[in-house]
């Protein structure tokens, strides 16, 4: 198990990319605004930016006081 998949922010989002690609299955196949699509996206983004944030947070070598600093700049 990697460093980021022990932790309980990474558990939440991989339970929420499940959750929504389970319920976006129930969805009409012809939707007028690609609702499917961008919820997934945007769920898959929850851990692809968590692991992005420890990478850097690990090639830096930083406090980890200095991680809310890179997450600000995520945004």
């Amino acid at each position: 198990m990697r460093a980021h998949e022990k932790l309980e922010a990474w558990k939440l989002s991989m339970q929420l990319v499940r959750e929504i690609y389970e319920l976006t299955k129930h969805f009409a196949k012809e939707e007028p605004f690609c609702l499917t699509q961008q919820m997934r996206r945007v769920a898959i983004s929850i851990p692809l930016i968590l692991h992005k944030v420890l990478i850097e947070v690990a090639q830096k070598n930083m406090h980890i006081s200095s991680v809310l600093q890179v997450v600000h700049n995520q945004k």
